[in-house]
C-alpha cells in the first residue's frame, strides 16, 4: 500500500507512520499485477491454439485506445502470433494506458482497504516501509508464540491468489527485518511453503534493502524452528541456497529452496529476460508445497513483476497486495518476458495454448 500526501508521480517510502489514515491520501503510479489475467497453459496434441486478449473490440488495432474501459470483452489470437501482438501494443503505448488504467482502478481499492492490523501500535516495527501495509483480508496471519509476550499474529505479508484456479498461488512479503526473522520462519513452516524467491541484494546503492535472515553454514535457532544450511549454487545472477527447517518441538524436518535473483535494480528490471525465465524454470521445477514465498524490499515492485511472469499472466486482484508492479518500465517488462518466454517455450516443446485476458 502507499499512503502519500505527495504527487503521485513521487514515490516516498519514508512517509511517517502516524499520518492520520482518514485523510485523503493520494496513491504513487504503481499499479498491481491485475491487468494480465486468466492464464491456462495446458498441452494440446497438435491443435491449433490461441490466446485471448481482451478489448472493447473484436479488433486488435482499437486495444490500446479502448483500454481505459470499463467494459473489457475478448477476442482470441493465435500463440504463434502473440509476440508480434505483444511487440505491437508495447510500442504503440498501449502499456502506458492500460497502466494508467490500472493505477486508477488500485487508487479506488486502496482508499477504501482495510489495514487495521498492520496499524496496530504493537505491530509499526514489524513494517520495514511504514507505507506499503498488506490489506486485512489478504495478509498471511501466523500463530502467536506463547513464550513471546510481545508476539501478535501479524506479519508483512500478503496471500496472492491466481484467479483461474483460485488458489493461494504466492506470498508476497517484504525483506525480513531483524525482528521480524522468528515470524518469517514460522511463516514458511505453518503455510508449508517449500520455495523462497528473493528479488533484491541485502543492499542496493549504499541503501538497507532486506537483512540477512538465513544462514550460511552450520544450523541456527529462529524461536520454535531450527535452519539446517545444507549448500548453495551461484550460476551467475542466481544464488540457489537448500536448507532443511526443522520444527524444534516436534522434530518434523522439511527442505526448502532458497532464490536469490541478483540483477534486478530496484524500480528497474532484470538485466536479462532470458536470465529472468530462467529463474522461472527453477522456482517451477522445485516448487512442491504451498504458495511460493516471494520478497524484493518492499514485497511489490519486482515481487509483483515476479508474479505476473511467473504466473504466465494469471489476474492477481487489485486489492490483495496494492502496488504490485511499480513502474511503466517493470509492467512493460512483463509483456516482454512474456513474449520471449511463449517463444522460447514453442522452440523447446512444440505448441502450446496460452489463454489470457487483459483486464
Amino acid at each position: 500500500m502507499y499512503l502519500t500526501k505527495q504527487p503521485s508521480h513521487s514515490f516516498n517510502r519514508n512517509i511517517p507512520f502516524n499520518h492520520p489514515i482518514h485523510q485523503s491520501y493520494l496513491i504513487n503510479p504503481h499499479c498491481t499485477t491485475g491487468s494480465l489475467s486468466k492464464t491456462k497453459l495446458d498441452d494440446i496434441n497438435n491443435s491449433s491454439t490461441t490466446t485471448t486478449c481482451s478489448t472493447s473490440t473484436t479488433t486488435t488495432s482499437t486495444l490500446a485506445d479502448s483500454i481505459e474501459m470499463d467494459d473489457i470483452n475478448t477476442f482470441e489470437i493465435k500463440t504463434s502470433n502473440i509476440r508480434d501482438h505483444i511487440n505491437k501494443f508495447v510500442y504503440n503505448h498501449g502499456v502506458e494506458k492500460e497502466f494508467n488504467y490500472i493505477e486508477k482502478k488500485t487508487e479506488k481499492e486502496i482508499l477504501h482497504g482495510d489495514f487495521k492490523t498492520a496499524l496496530k501500535e504493537e505491530n509499526k516495527m514489524k513494517n520495514r516501509y511504514s507505507n506499503v501495509l498488506p490489506p486485512e483480508q489478504y495478509r498471511v496471519p501466523i500463530s502467536v508464540d506463547s513464550d513471546d509476550e510481545d508476539a501478535t499474529d501479524y506479519i508483512n505479508a500478503s496471500y496472492i491468489s491466481d484467479q483461474y484456479s483460485k488458489e493461494k498461488k504466492y506470498i508476497c512479503t517484504q525483506g525480513p527485518l531483524e525482528n521480524t526473522f522468528n515470524d518469517f520462519w514460522r511463516m514458511v513452516w505453518e503455510v508449508k511453503s517449500n520455495v523462497i524467491v528473493m528479488l533484491t541484494r541485502e543492499e542496493e546503492n549504499n541503501k538497507k534493502k532486506c537483512d540477512r535472515y538465513w544462514i550460511e553454514t552450520g544450523s541456527k535457532d529462529y524461536g520454535n524452528y531450527r535452519l539446517h544450511f545444507e549448500t548453495v549454487i551461484t550460476l551467475n545472477e542466481l544464488i540457489q541456497r537448500y536448507f532443511v527447517i526443522e520444527n524444534i518441538e516436534t522434530k518434523e524436518k522439511r527442505k526448502l529452496v532458497h532464490y536469490q535473483y541478483i540483477a534486478w535494480p530496484d524500480h528497474g528490471t532484470p538485466v536479462s529476460i532470458k536470465g529472468f525465465l530462467s529463474l522461472i524454470q527453477a522456482v517451477d521445477k522445485d516448487v512442491k508445497t504451498g504458495p511460493i514465498i516471494v520478497h524484493c524490499s518492499a514485497g511489490i515492485g519486482r515481487s509483483g513483476t515476479f508474479c505476473v511472469v511467473h504466473s504466465v499472466v494469471n489476474y492477481i486482484k487489485l486489492s490483495q497486495r496494492p502496488g504490485m508492479v511499480q513502474t511503466k518500465e517493470q509492467y512493460r517488462f512483463c509483456y516482454s518476458a512474456i513474449a520471449e518466454g511463449t517463444s522460447l517455450e514453442q522452440l523447446r516443446k512444440g505448441r502450446r495454448s496460452l489463454s489470457y485476458s487483459i483486464n
